[in-house]
This record gives C-alpha cells, sequence and structure tokens, in this order.
C-alpha cells in the first residue's frame, strides 16, 4: 500500500537505493540550516520573550526529512499523494463574508429554521463551487434536490413566520427560488461552473428575502443604557446622487448587526443633514462624507460591531479578529460603509461616515483582511449596481440629494431622542 501500482520499478530500486543516504547526517547543501540551529526565535509570551532554541541533533533530523520529501516528489508523480480540493480554502477566516451580497445575507436573524437550513445548504453549495478543480459536481447536485424537496413537501413550513399581509410577497420568492434551484440542476448537470454560479447566487437571494419577511423586527432588545437613541429594525435603502457621478450611489444599511449606528445614520438623512455636504476622497481608498454643520445636541455613538454568529452587538469594544472573532458586517469589502471614529476609538461620530473601497490584492493585510477589520461601527455596504458612480465622485464633490428608498417604516425614534434633534 505504499507505492501506487503505477510507479515503475526502476523509480522503486532509486529508492530503496537511496535509503541509507537517508539515515546520514544531512547533505552539505542543506547544513546550511543548521547555521541557524544557534539562533534564538523569539516569541513574545506576555510581557517576556521567549528564545526558543533549537539543538543541531533536531536541526538535523529536519534536513533528513526534507531530503526525504524532495525525494519522494521526484520518484515520478504517484508517490505523493496531492493535497485535497478543499485544502485551497482552509485559511481560518474563510467563513468570513466576502462580498456585500453574502455578509448582508447572512446578518439576517434566521427565524424559520427550515429556511435557515436551506440557506445553509445552499451556503455550502457555493462553497464547494469555490474548489479549483476536482468540482464535486454530484454533491452539490444533492444539495439542490434535497433543498427542492424540502420546499415541495412542507410548503406551509418554509412560510411559517411571514405575517399575513406579505404572504403573496413570500409565495413569489419562493417561486424565485424554485426555479433557481431547477436552473442550477441544469447546470450542474452540464458542469457549467459560471452558470451554476448565476442561478445558485440568485436562489441565496431569494431565501435571504424570505428570511426577512419573516423577521421584519429585531429578535432582541437593545441595551437599557442605550434606549433613547433612535434605532433601526431591519433593513433600509438609501439613494445619493453624488456631484458629477453618472448615477446614484444606493446604500442597503443594516439595522439587525448595528441597530444604533443605522438608525442614527438613518435620522441625519431624514432630518436633511447631509444634503450640499462635501466629500474628501483619500487616495483610492476611502470616501469620507462630512456634514456642513453638526447639531450641538448630537453626541457621540457608542462602537457597535457584531461577532459573526453571535446574537447580539457588542458596544464600546473594538474587535481583535487575531482571536479568531469576525465581525457580522466586514470592513473588508468593498463598498463598505461606517462611521469614523468620535472622541476616541470605543466612540463613532454621530455624523461623519466614509466608504471604504477595499482591494484585497492592494489593501489586504494577514489572511486577506484590513488592518482597521473590527475597528469601526460598519452598517452597511454600497450595491453592486452603484460601483461605477462610486468611482467617479472626486475630492470636492457634493451631495446633490439624499433620500430614502425603502426602510423608513423600521426607524424607530423614541421621544427623548426626536425632542433633542
Amino acid at each position: 500500500g505504499l507505492f501506487p501500482r503505477e510507479t515503475s520499478m526502476a523509480s522503486l530500486l532509486s529508492f530503496l537505493l537511496l535509503l541509507p543516504a537517508l539515515a546520514q547526517p544531512a547533505p552539505p547543501c542543506s547544513t546550511r540550516l543548521s547555521k541557524f540551529a544557534g539562533l534564538g526565535v523569539p516569541r513574545a509570551r506576555g510581557r517576556r520573550v521567549v528564545r526558543v532554541m533549537a539543538s543541531r541533533e533536531a536541526t538535523a533530523r529536519v534536513s533528513r526529512a526534507i531530503s526525504a520529501l524532495g525525494l519522494l516528489a521526484a520518484l515520478g508523480g504517484g508517490m505523493v499523494e496531492p493535497p485535497t480540493a478543499h485544502a485551497v480554502l482552509s485559511n481560518p477566516n474563510a467563513g468570513m463574508a466576502r462580498s456585500a451580497s453574502a455578509a448582508l445575507r447572512r446578518a439576517v436573524p434566521v427565524v424559520n429554521d427550515k429556511v435557515g437550513g436551506i440557506q445553509s445548504e445552499l451556503e455550502r453549495a457555493q462553497y464547494l463551487l469555490r474548489f479549483p478543480n476536482r468540482k464535486p459536481w454530484s454533491q452539490m447536485n444533492t444539495i439542490a434536490q434535497q433543498c427542492l424537496a424540502k420546499i415541495e413537501l412542507d410548503k406551509t413550513g418554509v412560510v411559517d413566520g411571514v405575517p399575513a399581509g406579505n404572504m403573496k410577497e413570500a409565495e413569489d420568492v419562493i417561486q424565485r427560488l424554485t426555479e433557481s434551484l431547477d436552473l442550477m440542476q441544469g447546470s450542474l448537470a452540464a458542469q457549467d461552473s459560471d452558470k451554476t454560479a448565476t442561478y445558485l447566487s440568485r436562489a441565496l437571494k431569494a431565501t435571504s428575502e424570505l428570511e426577512m419577511l419573516q423577521a421584519p423586527g429585531l429578535p432582541y432588545v437593545v441595551p437599557p443604557r442605550y434606549s433613547q437613541l433612535p434605532r433601526l429594525q431591519g433593513r433600509a435603502v438609501i439613494s445619493v446622487q453624488f456631484q458629477g457621478a453618472p448615477s446614484p450611489v444606493e446604500i442597503v444599511i443594516d439595522g439587525y448587526s448595528a441597530p444604533l449606528t443605522a438608525g442614527n445614520f438613518l435620522q441625519n438623512v431624514n432630518q436633511g443633514l447631509y444634503k450640499g455636504s462635501s466629500i474628501a476622497v483619500e487616495g483610492k481608498s476611502t470616501v469620507f462624507v462630512r456634514p456642513n454643520g453638526e447639531p450641538s445636541s448630537q453626541k457621540p455613538l457608542p462602537l457597535e460591531v457584531r461577532i459573526k454568529d453571535e446574537f447580539l452587538p457588542e458596544y464600546r469594544q473594538a474587535l481583535d479578529v487575531t482571536t479568531g472573532d469576525y465581525p457580522a458586517l466586514p470592513l473588508s469589502i468593498y463598498g463598505a460603509v461606517a462611521m469614523a471614529h468620535g472622541p476616541d476609538d470605543t466612540l463613532s461620530s454621530p455624523s461623519e461616515f466614509f466608504i471604504y473601497k477595499f482591494d484585497r490584492a492592494s489593501m489586504g493585510g494577514l489572511g486577506g483582511m484590513s488592518f482597521e477589520e473590527g475597528q469601526f461601527s460598519v452598517f452597511g455596504y454600497v450595491t453592486e449596481e452603484s460601483r461605477d458612480a462610486l468611482e467617479a465622485m472626486r475630492d470636492g464633490s457634493r451631495i446633490e440629494s439624499i433620500q430614502v428608498l425603502k426602510g423608513a417604516d423600521r426607524l424607530v425614534v423614541p421621544p427623548e431622542a426626536a425632542s433633542s434633534a
């Protein structure tokens, strides 16, 4: 079982003849590694620095192991089993959303477990589709079949939780979902990656729309100390016309993950705070919007970040992504919209915001994330359709108009906030 059948006899004999060499000291070319054996490798541990020393014997063993691996690789292809396809996706933050649509979809609270299960399975199919080679077509097709079966066998259960007034809309969404899954099965049978990605994206969008119909408000209560602040209970969409832009920029703002930040922003829009404001473009990465005048009554907001898969947002506490916790609404996505910092890093400005044009190739740090990931209150994203308009913005341009397209009814303004406005 050590050697595959296709290994030639010559390769096998060569390997057996060279086995004694592996038991000898490291060859001269690799003894250079032993020069580092006496060097200390500093590692931080609390406030101390620990130096890890490597013995020459250990270095020699490593050198011989490297020689063995090189030899095995040279013996004709079949000796070393290639890594599985999913190893390419083994980055520890591979589960973090990499697009605005994915981040917003995952931010919707799951009220109906059946719909949540369908979305999870489709997310898994999307993950499998990313394999660079040897795509598991049959496995993805099974997922599509199972999702269709769940819908057909229990349509009543799938729409459970949708208010009676929205039932017709929910039925239309389910129709689009089943059509997308049918088309997806055809593209999977043809092993067409591009079409599969398109139909899968449509199906995921439909599940997200259905979940939003089932979750009209927040599934949690904001902390009492912030109960006097405006809050957005769900989603809203705004349209901003910038001077010189070919079309308006649409922004989806998310109250599920950042209810206070999104609610405050929507109230600013309703009060006309941003109309006529100028923008400052910093290089190719950031568009800052500073209102002409900030009302003296406005106080800084608490930094608001919800950790992925957590129920409630964290307040006045930046997220340390090096611990393995990632935000539900990442900054490391093109078109992320966030509030600027307030007097200190645990507070956000009540009015100044920025649009982050993140590019992983030129701006990504460790793991492809922004160095500022988890440090700002992200509350929405520019839509993909508005990308050209965003790129057309120039330093010094002004906001000609800004209006709420959808979700104005999701804004809750407590009496205290209304009286101080």
